[in-house]
């Protein structure tokens, strides 16, 4: 729906504002997202989630048209791929990355979280693998440690998994904010008739 109203306005005030706009909105929804904690409600996420969701629908088609605008007419197949191929590259480039901040930030949280248990270590190593795949698997691996230690090593888990999220919101909101600049910066403005 956003890219309707985006796309609309672009028609008539340019593509700068549109995209810096949603860039920016983007930015703020990943900002709200990073400020979560281990207590945050599914129900507290919904208006951070609409904002990121209004930022990404002002700015899915707005830089596509845009490069399309620059280029003649017989040349829009190749640049459409070239813009789409991009868009895909650096998205999944940018998921990489934050990815890694977020396995990285929560391995480190959650091993200071669970040093003070005296785990043996390779009850530690098991732990934190299962901290990177499924539920199941965590909760399977929390399972198997002793009873004095699992309320502490759920506790850690969890802290974990939201510094690491934090992490992965913060350093997106960095990149949304950034490419709100650079679209302010490189995109064309108002139309001229």
């Amino acid at each position: 729906v956003m890219s309707l109203v985006a796309g609309r306005l672009a028609d008539r005030i340019g593509y700068r504002i549109p995209v810096a706009a949603g860039m920016a909105a983007t930015g703020i929804g990943f900002l709200w997202l990073a400020d979560i904690g281990v207590s945050t409600s599914a129900t507290e996420m919904i208006i951070p989630l609409v904002v990121l969701g209004v930022g990404v629908g002002f700015t899915f088609s707005n830089p596509g048209a845009a490069g399309l605008s620059a280029v003649a007419p017989e040349k829009a197949g190749e640049a459409a791929g070239a813009i789409n191929a991009s868009r895909y590259v650096l998205a999944a480039f940018g998921l990489a990355i934050a990815s890694a901040l977020y396995l990285s930030v929560a391995s480190g949280s959650f091993r200071a979280g669970i040093a003070a248990d005296g785990l043996p270590a390779a009850e530690e190593e098991d732990l934190e693998t299962a901290l990177t795949g499924t539920d199941s698997g965590l909760n399977q691996a929390i399972d198997s440690v002793g009873a004095g230690s699992r309320a502490s090593v759920e506790a850690a888990a969890q802290s974990a998994i939201t510094d690491g999220f934090r992490a992965a919101m913060a350093l997106m909101a960095a990149i949304a904010f950034v490419s709100a600049i650079i679209s302010l910066l490189m995109l064309p403005g108002r139309r001229r008739a």
